[in-house]
């Protein structure tokens, strides 16, 4: 009921400022088509207020009768008074009595008072409502206090579930989502994509540090590659090479279990079809100081403050690779692990996997989505005709 008042209140307010409007209209003009209209506005309006006081309860229905509608009833008559003025050609006669006359104004001013009561009626009615309300939710709260008191050890036993549960739910969403964006990366358009949506988000830092992790990846499986040839080559035995290749990678073995590592696009080369050409001992030590170089460049570039596409990430994980990147150039290190990145990868991947499921709500994920699923379509039928 109380947005119906409102908005008759409403409508009233308009009619009334559209009678006086129309009459200054014809005044200022001249023209007396307009004045066809006022007998028109003048009906919608007492319909609406016929209409308004048959929702008010009695008391106050019957104050707005003595007030409101009385200084309507007056208005009328002066409107008609004006109108026959604009008639007989007096208009500026009749700009100046609305303007200018005391009566006119007077019942103006107690017109609007009456509609203004309305308003501050539905406002006292809202606060009543809402103190109410306030009354039945300390009740509510109160009831639960107690019941949460006399079922506390259940309740503890259903959080305690509830948190496990929830803990099983969130790791499964993140092994979902980290295949959907293994999937992302794997389809060149959709990178590209994904790419200038993390633009748009500004946080294409994070995805270049992760294709640039990879890269690095991708050179400690090239060293240990050659690595395998070079031993090889020497007669070493097959023990040797495997204590050689866990060196290099027992950490990497470890972060597969993990959800962070299934983010990452494996850029593996077939071993066993590759051709490579016999590698000597200075060959892995070039690829090695490149692969040092590599690291060094990921960290000048997105792990310090003068970084051209520093990333927002805690100091505390910066400081190990450090310290390996500087036992690598003092010669106390002889090679850097492949899993040098791993905590900021873990970090920097989870933000990644907020922001891929935002793209997925994009608009261009899902017309290129649509596009590929079209021209699936034209595959299949074109299988079928054959």
């Amino acid at each position: 009921m109380d947005v119906d008042v409102l908005v008759m209140r409403g409508n009233i307010i308009n009619y009334e400022d559209l009678r006086t409007n129309t009459l200054l209209l014809a005044a200022y003009s001249g023209n007396h088509s307009y004045l066809e209209k006022l007998d028109k506005y003048d009906d919608e309006e007492d319909t609406i207020i016929d209409e308004l006081i048959e929702k008010l309860p009695a008391a106050k229905a019957e104050e707005f009768n003595t007030t409101t509608k009385d200084a309507e009833n007056h208005l009328d008559e002066e409107y008609d008074y004006i109108k026959e003025l604009i008639e007989e050609g007096e208009g500026k006669e009749a700009v100046a009595y609305i303007y200018e006359n005391p009566n006119f104004l007077s019942y103006k001013n107690q017109y609007k008072q009456g509609i203004d009561m309305l308003l501050d009626y539905i406002l006292k009615r809202q606060d009543e409502v809402t103190n109410l309300n306030k009354v039945l939710v300390l009740v509510s709260l109160i009831i639960i206090a107690i019941a949460i008191l006399a079922f506390l050890p259940a309740v503890v036993m259903i959080f305690a579930f509830a948190i496990n549960r929830d803990s099983m739910y969130n790791d499964r969403w993140k092994k979902a989502n980290a295949l959907l964006l293994i999937d992302t990366l794997n389809n060149d358009r959709l990178r590209h994509l994904f790419k200038n949506y993390c633009k748009q988000e500004h946080s294409v830092e994070n995805y270049c540090f992760l294709e640039e992790i990879q890269e690095y990846k991708t050179m400690c499986d090239e060293i240990v590659e050659l690595q395998m040839k070079f031993f090889d080559d020497s007669t070493t035995s097959g023990s040797e090479i495997n204590n050689i290749e866990m060196k290099h990678s027992s950490s990497a073995s470890t972060s597969t279990s993990t959800v962070v590592t299934d983010i990452h696009v494996e850029i593996k080369k077939d071993k066993t079809n590759s051709k490579i050409p016999n590698v000597s001992e200075q060959d892995l030590e070039e690829l090695e100081n490149r692969k040092y170089e590599k690291a060094l460049n990921i960290y000048k570039k997105y792990l310090t403050m003068e970084g051209e596409m520093t990333i927002n990430i805690s100091k505390h994980l910066v400081t190990p690779i450090k310290e390996r990147l500087d036992m690598f150039e003092k010669k106390s290190l002889s090679m850097l692990p492949e899993d040098l990145f791993k905590n900021l990868e873990s970090e920097i991947s989870i933000v990644m996997l907020d922001t891929h499921q935002r793209f997925k709500q994009s608009i261009a994920f899902k017309k290129e989505m649509k596009i590929e699923k079209i021209k699936s379509h034209f595959k299949t039928d074109a299988t079928s005709t054959h």
